[in-house]
């Protein structure tokens, strides 16, 4: 349902008044836990990718991070999303997950392996 005009001038103004005191917390955090300085510095090396482990990476840029996680089994690990990207194979080696049909195709075939 759309908004009539006196609401959304109301939502717009307290967007634009909430922007400052909200940047300004945001900024205060993030240098309070990471030392950051959105100036430069550590927070470059974050954008840029150099800290894709810390848990600030991924709610900042989660496409990113967890296309590594795809790649980096221990990454995913940090990140608490292992078990969705990868399964432990026969041998107790890591492996990427397959699509959902190729996993259920895999498994069949394990069990009739298991079966001979």
């Amino acid at each position: 349902m759309p908004f009539d005009q006196p609401t959304r001038n109301r939502l717009a103004r307290f967007v634009a008044d909430a922007r400052s005191p909200l940047s300004e917390e945001f900024t205060r955090q993030l240098q309070h836990e990471y030392g950051m300085d959105l100036g430069g510095g550590r927070w470059s090396e974050l954008a840029r990718g150099d800290y894709d482990h810390l848990s600030l990476a991924l709610a900042l840029w989660p496409a990113r991070v967890v296309e590594k996680c795809a790649v980096d089994v221990e990454l995913a690990a940090r990140h608490k999303v292992r078990r969705f990207l990868w399964v432990r194979g026969g041998e107790g080696v890591w492996r990427r997950r397959k699509t959902p049909q190729d996993e259920i195709e895999h498994a069949i075939a394990r069990t009739q392996m298991k079966g001979t």
